[in-house]
């Protein structure tokens, strides 16, 4: 599970961080390294715990050993607290040592989009483990993957304009999530907007 957590994210997140500030001949801001490490662990731990919880049936049927297999559900939701309490607080560290309006905004965004989600939908929105067999959203996952990168990149692009072309590069390799994303955004204001329409007609 560690091994997992860590190739999958602190590692390469870790070298990330220590190549550039070394290619820009910058020293490493220990806070900055350390919280991107924790974060990076704390969100690896929780995608390959969702991976064994979502398995956890089938492993026992095969008596395939992993860590979910040998736990009850209801007792990991302790830990699962513990895991996003580390997780929140090491992204809220990031976040202040960015100190990027740019970044504050798209989270706002993206919290609009999991309640929209969760309303029109009915996704879950959960840490590690399903409930039940109701659609689901993790919890930062479309930010992760989404928003932030995408904030920076826009920060970076108004700093220096070169950056689009990095911008609309990762556009166009990733656009499946940011394509879902606006769908929904185009419904959501279609739906306020006829509220508002359907208010004045009532005036």
């Amino acid at each position: 599970m560690l091994a997992d957590g860590c190739g999958s994210h602190v590692f390469t997140s870790l070298l990330m961080v220590s190549s550039i500030s070394y290619v820009t001949q910058q020293q490493i801001n220990c806070i900055w390294f350390t919280a991107v490490g924790i974060w990076a662990l704390c969100y690896g731990l929780r995608g390959i715990l969702w991976h064994q919880f979502a398995d956890r049936a089938n492993d026992i049927k095969v008596n395939l050993n992993t860590y979910a297999s040998k736990v009850e559900p209801a007792d990991f939701k302790n830990k699962t607290k513990i895991l996003i309490s580390l997780e929140l607080t090491a992204l809220a560290v990031l976040l202040y040592e960015l100190s990027l309006l740019a970044c504050i905004i798209a989270m706002f965004i993206y919290i609009v989009l999991v309640f929209y989600r969760y309303k029109r939908y009915n996704n879950e929105i959960i840490l590690v483990m399903r409930a039940n067999d109701k659609p689901y959203q993790i919890l930062l996952a479309d930010y992760y993957q989404m928003f932030f990168p995408l904030s920076l990149l826009v920060a970076a692009s108004l700093t220096n304009h070169t950056n689009i072309i990095i911008l609309v590069v990762h556009i166009i390799i990733f656009p499946y999530v940011i394509w879902l994303a606006i769908k929904d955004y185009a419904l959501l204001t279609r739906l306020i907007l006829m509220h508002l329409l359907t208010k004045i007609k009532n005036l």
